[in-house]
């Protein structure tokens, strides 16, 4: 399903929804449950996760994950601290959650979390 359509989340509106993009038209899917800005995300094990950003003024610990086969959402273990603007990527088996800041106007942050999907726990690098 995600080689032969396209996803996008918009990460800079309120009112927030996954669409998928095949011949020309858009579809509607089931709303992200933490409305939210300046989050990041990625693909794993066929799952779409989003993870920080900012609800309103100061950065969330959020972290959701779609499915594209049912059309849902699913809540994951939280980051151990909030973030918006992480970098964030799937290497070998796990969810890597680099830098960021707390909010808009914050000084960029050093951290780097580890998420495992399996154990839906995370660790800090040191």
């Amino acid at each position: 399903m995600f080689r032969r359509s396209m996803y996008l989340i918009s990460m800079f509106f309120i009112s927030q929804a996954i669409c998928l993009a095949q011949t020309d038209t858009w579809i509607y899917k089931a709303k992200l449950p933490t409305a939210r800005t300046f989050a990041s995300g990625c693909v794993f094990d066929k799952k779409f996760y989003v993870i920080g950003g900012s609800p309103a003024s100061a950065a969330t610990a959020a972290v959701e994950a779609y499915n594209p086969a049912t059309d849902s959402w699913e809540k994951k273990a939280n980051l151990p601290a909030a973030r918006c603007y992480p970098i964030v990527c799937a290497f070998q088996g796990k969810i890597y959650v680099f830098g960021g800041s707390l909010g808009m106007w914050s000084s960029a942050l050093k951290t780097v979390y580890v998420y495992d999907p399996q154990s839906d726990s995370w660790d800090q690098k040191k």
